[in-house]
């Protein structure tokens, strides 16, 4: 019963591997031939599945099977990658017969180059070879790797072919680096080899050429023009020059990168979108999210003062100086025109103006002000344009009663009166004021953007209210701020803290051209009256030369301290050597009637022009 179950068994087992077999051979079979085994090349078609078979028999079958897998090969069906690349060709014999017929053609001066185009054509089928061996280790390898998983023979196989294809592939890619590198250094031998052969050329044409009668006839720039074509020429023919390599360099550069982008067209075409997206992504949420900074930083420039306001209260300053100008020259008519029996002054009116509308102006029209001086001409203009003085003279015939005495026929003296005519003459001063704002308009009538820009800045007072005040025609209007303020200056004398404790109580009051006190003040009744009440010097009210001639001794610039008074020239035409007058505290600084009365830089490039000099109180 034992035997009989373990002849069971065998048999069993026999019967599962015959079935393997028969799968295996099917597959085969129709991978190989699309068709089954003939029954010739199959024996075990015709043996029945209980018949015995013996060891010599399958070691046959086996034999038989390989004969038949080496004879049904191929590459095609047993490749993962079926492309075969251009090029590879194993050689043959056409391909030696052609180059025995390229030897046999070349010529004795062009056998050396010949020589060396069929290397090139050797390594480049050497590495075709290379090529061809790797791709074959690479089958070898993909198809020994369907029964790894089976049979540790064919496993170690595909290890030992794998490694071989990538030794091979190594190989390949140091012999192409190798002949890459070779051909850089043919090129660049060959590139001087052309630049020595058009160099001897040259100079054999340039010997030829100065042995010529018609070399030596003409003049030496001739002969250098002619030198210089039959360089070029000669540099050109060979194509040694400098932009010729460029070129060549140029038009490979764009050749190979044309050949890269046709290949991987679709994957710069996915980055090209993918930037745009990306870029239209950023500009859109930059734009939403810088927008509303913009706005709010242009409407802010759009609305201040651009320039710094220590300049604009130079600007002012001048302005300021040429309406004094008009007020002192109005105020001294009788003293200019003498000789008329009356002076009529007509004004519609007051002179001034409103600070705003004077620097919304200038930085409509000029921008940003580095120095006052820098638009003296466009205040003149502006000061012309608003104010217009005239004077006309009246001449009337009047009639006055004249006593006279006279002897009468008895003798006797007697007295009469009589009307006798006479000339009276009158001198019209007629002044004319329009309004700034309108004569801005008028201006800017053609220029709509200034006018915008102007209407911004008078709005919003050029954001600087707190420095130049409301800038309305509210003479007690008092400016408070704290840059008008004493810097941090310190007195010693007792009559110097007086005197400046008096002049700082007026800080921030408006100037008013003729004003004595105490709710308004110009440059001269401001020091006068700081003077007078503080103590220190009882000063009436008079003129900035009448306090230079009569209470002053002049001292030099070194020598100035503070309670010294400090004098200014031509800030106006007042017909005087000094306009302008102020307080000296140190430290290059004064305290004097401006608009307002306020602490200020004597070394700014306005006072520094005007200055006239220090005087010392008697």
């Amino acid at each position: 019963m034992r035997k009989r179950a373990d002849k069971d068994f065998r048999e069993k087992i026999r019967h599962n591997h015959e079935r393997f077999q028969d799968k295996v051979r099917s597959k085969d079979s129709k991978l190989v031939l699309g068709k089954d085994i003939s029954k010739k090349d199959n024996p075990k078609a015709e043996r029945s599945p209980n018949q015995k078979i013996s060891p010599k028999t399958i070691g046959k079958e086996r034999q038989k099977r390989a004969e038949h897998k080496r004879r049904n090969f191929s590459e095609n069906l047993y490749t993962r990658n079926t492309e075969v690349t251009s090029g590879e060709k194993l050689p043959s014999k056409e391909d030696s017969k052609t180059v025995e017929e390229v030897k046999e053609k070349l010529t004795k001066t062009g056998k050396k180059q010949a020589s060396k185009k069929l290397k090139t054509a050797t390594k480049k089928k050497n590495l075709s070879y290379l090529r061809s061996f790797s791709k074959g280790s690479e089958v070898v390898r993909d198809y020994l790797s369907q029964g790894s998983e089976d049979n540790q023979g064919v496993e170690a196989g595909e290890k030992t072919a794998d490694f071989s294809a990538k030794l091979i592939r190594g190989t390949r890619r140091y012999a192409e680096k190798k002949r890459d590198r070779k051909g850089f250094r043919l090129e660049k031998y060959n590139r001087k080899t052309k630049e020595r052969k058009s160099k001897l050329i040259f100079e054999e044409s340039e010997g030829v050429r100065k042995a010529s009668d018609d070399s030596q006839r003409i003049n030496a720039y001739k002969r250098f023009q002619k030198k210089r074509q039959m360089k070029e020429s000669i540099q050109s023919k060979y194509k040694t020059r400098l932009r010729d390599r460029l070129k060549d360099g140029l038009l490979g550069a764009i050749k190979s990168s044309k050949e890269v982008m046709i290949r991987n067209a679709k994957g710069f075409m996915l980055i090209f979108l993918s930037l745009i997206i990306l870029g239209t992504f950023l500009m859109n949420f930059s734009v939403m999210s810088l927008s509303g900074m913009m706005n709010s930083s242009s409407g802010v420039l759009s609305t201040s003062y651009l320039s710094d306001p220590n300049v604009l209260t130079e600007v002012n300053q001048q302005f300021e100086s040429m309406e004094e100008g008009l007020h002192d020259e109005m105020n001294s008519v009788q003293k200019n025109h003498p000789g008329y029996d009356e002076y009529i002054i007509q004004k519609d009116k007051e002179i001034g103006h409103n600070v705003h509308e004077l620097l919304s102006y200038v930085t409509s029209r000029y921008g940003e002000v580095k120095k006052a001086r820098d638009v003296e001409d466009i205040l003149k203009d502006l000061f012309q344009r608003i104010y217009s003085l005239s004077y006309r003279e009246k001449i009337e015939i009047r009639y006055k009663t004249v006593k006279e005495n006279y002897v009468d026929r008895e003798g006797k003296i007697r007295s009469r009166s009589r009307l006798v005519p006479y000339e009276y003459k009158k001198l019209f001063i007629s002044l004319k004021k329009k309004e700034m704002d309108t004569v801005i308009r008028e201006i800017f009538e053609m220029h709509p953007n200034n006018v915008s820009h102007y209407e911004a800045l008078l709005s919003a007072k050029g954001n600087m209210e707190s420095f130049f005040g409301s800038g309305n025609a509210n003479t007690s209007e008092l400016i408070l701020n704290p840059d008008f303020e004493n810097p941090g200056i310190a007195f010693n004398e007792e009559s110097v803290k007086a005197l400046f404790n008096e002049a700082e109580k007026h800080i921030g009051k408006k100037y008013v051209f003729g004003a004595n006190g105490p709710n308004n003040f110009d440059c001269s009744s401001f020091v006068c009256w700081s003077f007078t009440h503080s103590g220190v010097k009882n000063m009436p009210r008079t003129t900035a030369y009448d306090i230079y001639k009569s209470y002053c001794k002049p001292i030099s610039k070194s020598e100035a301290k503070a309670g010294d008074i400090i004098f200014f020239k031509n800030t106006y035409k007042s017909g005087t050597p000094i306009s302008h007058v102020g307080i000296y505290a140190g430290d290059g600084m004064m305290i004097h009637a401006g608009n307002p009365i306020r602490f200020v830089s004597i070394d700014t490039p306005y006072w520094k022009e005007h200055f006239y000099g220090f005087g010392r109180v008697r």
